[in-house]
């Protein structure tokens, strides 16, 4: 009898073992697929090398993406990948600030369109976590709380950005933006290569391709990250 019960036991134990391998491989099976049944529908995966796009896209962090619509310009606001005009095979991703026929320029780090300011508030200070190029707004190494603005577009989109002190990026002289371009801004508005520099420049509607949408598990050596996992990117 002892025998038995102990053969029941170690069935047991097997298949509550089998049954957890199951529950925990699961999760990972159904990203995996998802990852790849977006692809037929114009879905994409990326990784955010740099700190360009914080608060909205914290380095490090992997989203899905899906295609722009054909209906362009695209709206104000807009987070947009797009291959670099320079740099064929290059992709950045920043925010749409200027649609074609805009004036614009940027005064103590405030963006100015058409001659009018964008509205800003300073909101609740946001966790900076990146050993990258740590902000001016940083009174010690890294993490630390640094301040945080939300801007209003003229189209009541609003969003969050970083501005972490006085930098040759804060005033810029007014541009024009050409017929079948946009003028682009990365949300860490001191860390960010966009169309402020004349490496990048406008860039042009036609080299715009996809939408960041959701959050996705980061894997690297050093193990995985679920934080914000199928959060929606944006606004």
């Amino acid at each position: 009898m002892q025998t038995d019960s102990s053969s029941r036991s170690s069935e047991l134990l097997r298949r509550l073992l089998i049954t957890l391998g199951v529950l925990v491989a699961l999760p990972f099976v159904v990203l995996v697929g998802l990852r790849w049944a977006i692809v037929p529908i114009g879905g994409w995966y990326y990784n955010t090398p740099s700190t360009s796009m914080e608060p909205t896209l914290p380095q490090g962090s992997t989203f899905l993406a899906l295609n722009l619509s054909h209906e362009f310009p695209p709206e104000r606001g807009t987070i947009a990948i797009f291959e670099h005009p320079k740099r064929p095979g290059e992709t950045y991703v920043k925010r749409v600030i200027g649609l074609p026929g805009d004036r614009i320029a940027m005064a103590d780090g405030v963006v100015i369109i058409d001659g009018t300011p964008v509205p800003r508030r300073e909101v609740e200070q946001y966790l900076w976590t990146s050993d990258a190029l740590p902000p001016k707004g940083c009174p010690q190494e890294p993490p630390c709380m640094v301040p945080q603005w939300e801007e209003t577009l003229p189209n009541g989109r609003s969003f969050t950005v970083l501005d972490l002190g006085d930098t040759m990026l804060d005033s810029t002289p007014e541009v024009v933006v050409p017929d079948g371009h946009v003028f682009v801004l990365g949300d860490n508005r001191d860390n960010s290569v966009d169309s402020r520099f004349s490496n990048v420049g406008m860039v042009p509607i036609a080299n715009l391709r996809q939408e960041p949408w959701i959050f996705y598990p980061a894997v690297s050596v050093s193990g995985a990250r679920f934080d914000r996992l199928f959060e929606t990117v944006g606004p």
